[in-house]
Parts: C-alpha cells; structure tokens; sequence
C-alpha cells in the first residue's frame, strides 16, 4: 500500500505540473519500472518467487492429503493429529501468498497505469524505445500472472474444502 501512495504521490505531482516535459517523464517511468524490478525485493521478482512454485505445492499437498484419507484403517489420533496441524498450516501459508501475490500484481498494474498516464499526457515520444519496451514486459508479465492467480486460486479453494470438509470428517 505504501509503494502504491509513493507512486500516485509521484504521478500526481508531474501531473501538476502543466508542462510535462520528457525528461521529468523518462525520470519517472524508469524510477518506477528500477523500483518494480528490483533483483529480490522489487514486485516483479516477489510475484515470481511466490507463484512459481504455488501450484505444484498446492497439488502436491492435495495428493498427499487424499492418500491420507484412502487408507482409514491406517489412521491413528497421532497420524491424524500432525496431518490435520499440516494441513491447517499450509493453508494459512499459501492463503497469505495468494493475498500477497494479489496485492503485489495490483501494485505492478497501478504503477504501470500511472506511468502510461504521464507518457500519454506528455504524448508518446516522451519515453525512450527501451523504457517503453520494459514497461510492455511489464504489463504482459501482470497479466500472466493474473491469470495464474486465477489457476492457483482454483486450485486453492479445492485444497481448503478437501481439508476443512473431508479431514474433518475423519
């Protein structure tokens, strides 16, 4: 949320400005897209890191969990007590990776709209080919992994009922 009220403070005061020139513009695309972009810590790298690996935990933890559940006759308190710890676990782990995946790729999508605002105010010449170009990556690379979240968030939600409904059975 921060990040997202440093870039509306940004845009809004080259927007205050009534003459925008393309140097002010280049400043503040490619501040933003360094920010988004940063090695480990930048949103771009977070979304990443977190989705990438997101659905096969998730399918993994779904399998794991109805192999549990098909052999009763194997199931103890002891077993069942550490599977449902687990389970309850992983879905508060995952859960707060898809809310912050979301909330990092709004970012991403915000600041991208803030700094095609700025480009399209001062017209399209204001930007240089290689900033315009990484802010396209950019874009692309938010709708990706919207529609990924989708996906994981799907799969998500199977995980949590087969776990909230059918552990609980047991």
């Amino acid at each position: 949320m921060l990040k997202r009220l440093e870039t509306f403070t940004k845009a809004a005061a080259i927007a205050a400005k009534d003459l925008l020139n393309a140097h002010e513009i280049e400043n503040f695309a490619t501040g933003e897209l360094d920010e988004l972009e940063k090695p480990s810590t930048g949103d771009v790298a977070v979304v990443d890191q977190l989705l990438g690996p997101m659905g096969g935990a998730i399918d993994n933890a779904m399998k794991g969990l109805q192999s549990f559940l098909k052999d009763k006759k194997k199931i103890t308190a002891k077993s069942l007590k550490a599977t449902q710890t687990f389970h309850n676990r992983n879905i508060v782990t995952r859960s707060g990776h898809l809310k912050e995946s979301e909330a990092r790729n709004e970012t991403i999508k915000n600041s991208c709209a803030e700094i095609q605002k700025a480009v399209k105010k001062a017209g399209k010449d204001s930007i240089p080919p290689d900033v315009a170009k990484r802010l396209a990556e950019i874009i692309a690379k938010a709708k990706a992994n919207e529609k990924a979240l989708k996906g994981h968030q799907k799969s998500f939600a199977k995980y949590e009922k087969a776990v909230n409904k059918d552990l609980a059975k047991v």
